[in-house]
Order: structure tokens, then C-alpha cells, then sequence
């Protein structure tokens, strides 16, 4: 738990200087798009524009990998957030719950280790479907 203000705003700085330089990256990258034509400015695009035009550059694959929403970095860091604010330890639930996914069976204990919740988290989206990533 946040044992002040001086700790809050400690954890304040490191959330707003963690993603300085991905998004400086991300700002040249969209200075030089769309690669290999005259456009001196981006301009505005949607969000939609972003993930057709990577694969028309050939930067990521469509097929064969589905879409993950929530890379693994992004969920240790939103349970290393948890723990930090309110003391509770958020991790994976290994052998403890029948799983149809990898990454799915999660778990989340108190200080005293005492589990306090289980939970199936699946950062894979399944589309219209039910009963998760088939």
C-alpha cells in the first residue's frame, strides 16, 4: 500500500516517465508514415488506419497470430500497480484451475498470502464467440 503522499507521488512519476520513450518512438514512426511517399505531416488518421497500413508495410503478420490485447508487460505492470496501491499480489494460478488458455487462470492473495480471489483472464480477444479463445 502507498505509505504517503511523497510515495504516491513518487509512483506518479515513474507511471508518467515509463512510457516516454515508447511513445517518443511511436511519434517518429507516425512523422514517417506512411513510408516511401511525399507526405510531409501525417495528418490525421483513425484508429483503424494504423494496423492495415502496418501490414501493407510488411511490420507485423496478420495471419497466424491472433490479436492480443494485452501484451504480458502491460499485465505485470497493471498487477504491479495493484500490489504497490492497495497490497494485494495478482499471478498466475498454476496447476490450481482446469484452463483453456495459457495465459488465462489467474489468481489474487492479500499480504498474508491468503487468496482473496480467482479469476480467468484471457488477453486474447475471441471475437463474436463464447466460451473463450477457440
Amino acid at each position: 500500500m502507498a505509505m504517503g503522499v511523497e510515495a504516491v507521488e513518487e509512483m506518479f512519476e515513474t507511471l508518467r516517465e515509463a512510457p516516454w520513450e515508447a511513445g517518443n518512438r511511436a511519434l517518429e514512426t507516425s512523422k514517417n508514415w506512411p513510408p516511401n511517399r511525399d507526405s510531409k505531416s501525417p495528418g490525421p488518421v483513425g484508429r483503424a488506419f494504423w494496423p492495415r497500413g502496418c501490414v501493407k508495410a510488411g511490420s507485423i503478420h496478420r495471419r497466424g497470430s491472433p490479436p492480443v490485447l494485452l501484451p504480458r508487460s502491460v499485465l505485470d505492470g497493471l498487477f504491479s500497480l495493484s500490489h504497490r496501491l492497495f497490497g494485494i499480489t495478482v499471478e498466475a494460478a498454476d496447476g490450481q484451475a482446469p484452463i483453456w488458455q495459457r495465459m488465462s487462470a489467474t489468481s489474487c492473495s492479500d499480504k498474508q498470502q491468503n487468496e482473496r480471489a480467482g479469476f480467468y483472464l484471457t488477453p486474447i480477444p475471441s471475437g463474436n464467440q463464447t466460451g473463450g479463445p477457440g
